[in-house]
């Protein structure tokens, strides 16, 4: 909150930054926030059964590696992922 704070103050030196979580499914959705351009967001999208990979693909082939640019718009893509088959997998 005190980021976005910060970028309505900004006069024009901000960044959006947009994810789509879960592409192209039932449970699609989108989230956006606008912070100054040269700060970092940290996304933090999960609940008790599940959490997100983040992608810089629709198809959620390219993980995205959050030290890239942090000073222009950017849209990510996040993948929802189970808990419960995670564990089966190990």
């Amino acid at each position: 909150c005190e980021k976005y704070e910060e970028a309505e103050k900004a006069e024009g030196d901000v960044r959006n930054v947009t994810v789509t979580a879960a592409p192209g499914t039932e449970q699609e959705k989108d989230y956006a926030i606008t912070v100054p351009a040269d700060n970092h967001v940290w996304i933090m999208l999960h609940d008790d059964n599940s959490y997100y990979i983040m992608y810089t693909d629709k198809e959620c082939k390219e993980l995205y590696e959050p030290e890239e640019d942090v000073k222009e718009d950017t849209h990510l893509y996040a993948e929802i992922e189970s808990y419960e088959e995670a564990e089966d997998e190990v």
